[in-house]
Parts: C-alpha cells; sequence; structure tokens
C-alpha cells in the first residue's frame, strides 16, 4: 500500500528510497525521510488534537518492514516497540513485533505475539485499529507463520528420529528443509 501511494506521496517516495537495492545511502535516506513523513503525520494530529489512527498504523508498521528489509534488526525492534505502545491492541503490531522476534531468533516469544495477532476477527477491536482489513490480513499472515512454525517443528522432529535410527543423510536433509 505505502508504496504505491496509499498514504501519500511523500510516503511512496520514501518508501521506494528505503527499499532500494542501488545504495545504502538510499536507503538510510529514504529511512529518514520516511521517519519524517511519520512524525510530521503525528505532529499534524496533535496540533488538531486527534488520536492515531489506521494510516498511522499503516505508517509504523511499513517503517519496521523497511529496517527489516534493510538489515537494521535493532531499529525494526524499536519501532515494533514504538508501534505496540502506541497501539497495543492492534493485531498489526503483534505481528510486527513477532517478525522483529523471529529475526534475532527469539521463537517462543515471536509465537506469542503470533498468537496475540491470531485473535479472532470477530473480537473487539481497539484503539489500535479503526479498520477491520487491516486487522485480518494480520491474523491471516499471523495464522500462516503459526502453521509454518509448527510444520518445522515436526520436520525438526522427524529428522532428530531418523537421527537416532542411523539415517544420517535422511536426517541431515531433514533438518535443512526444517530450516
Amino acid at each position: 500500500l505505502c508504496l504505491h501511494g496509499a498514504l501519500g506521496a511523500r510516503a511512496a517516495a520514501a518508501a521506494r528510497a528505503a527499499a532500494s537495492t542501488r545504495s545504502v545511502r538510499e536507503v538510510s535516506a529514504g529511512l529518514e525521510s520516511f521517519e519524517l513523513v511519520l512524525r510530521d503525520e503525528q505532529d499534524r494530529l496533535d496540533e488538531l488534537r486527534l488520536a492515531e489512527g489506521s494510516d498511522c498504523v499503516r505508517l509504523r508498521l511499513a517503517l519496521v518492514f523497511l529496517h527489516l528489509r534493510a538489515g537494521r534488526d535493532g531499529a525494526a525492534m524499536s519501532a515494533a516497540l514504538d508501534l505496540a505502545d502506541a497501539h497495543p491492541h492492534a493485531r498489526a503490531a503483534a505481528l510486527a513485533r513477532a517478525r522483529c522476534l523471529l529475526r534475532v531468533g527469539q521463537r517462543a516469544e515471536a509465537e506469542a505475539c503470533l498468537r496475540l495477532a491470531t485473535t479472532p476477527a470477530d473480537a473487539p477491536l481497539t484503539d489500535g485499529e479503526a479498520i477491520e482489513t487491516d486487522a485480518q490480513w494480520a491474523r491471516e499472515l499471523a495464522l500462516t507463520m503459526l502453521r509454518a512454525m509448527r510444520a518445522a517443528e515436526r520436520r525438526q522432529e522427524q529428522a532428530a528420529e531418523l537421527y537416532e535410527r542411523g539415517h544420517f543423510a535422511k536426517a541431515a536433509l531433514a533438518y535443512g528443509e526444517a530450516l
């Protein structure tokens, strides 16, 4: 959405620069520009005495994913925590945090966040999600990620069993598939 202008031309241009594969300098400039767009939107809402809505959730979420894409795991986690602080009940916030936790190998914590993100779509929405489609998107992606985690765990168990039986080559293949 962001790359295609749904959150404004400035956000789209900054996101495209941040997602660039041409240079690290362009990525850094894009991330700085994107953070400025988010701050400007927050300032605008503060002036109008309005709470953050779905556009800010989407901007914050995009920032997390742009940092992850750039390999800036610490900055991504910081942005995910900011998103969760601003919108503690948003399914998208739980999903963003889970993605960051998985990136740094904190699987159990990530799984807990994914479970939070899979709250049924008919559960009451709170301050973090003004649009049901955002909640549904986060829920569906979290469910997909949880299924993949379960499949990997099953494959690891199969690999361990093969190893115990002395089928080392098959075990190595199974471990590779699990990863």
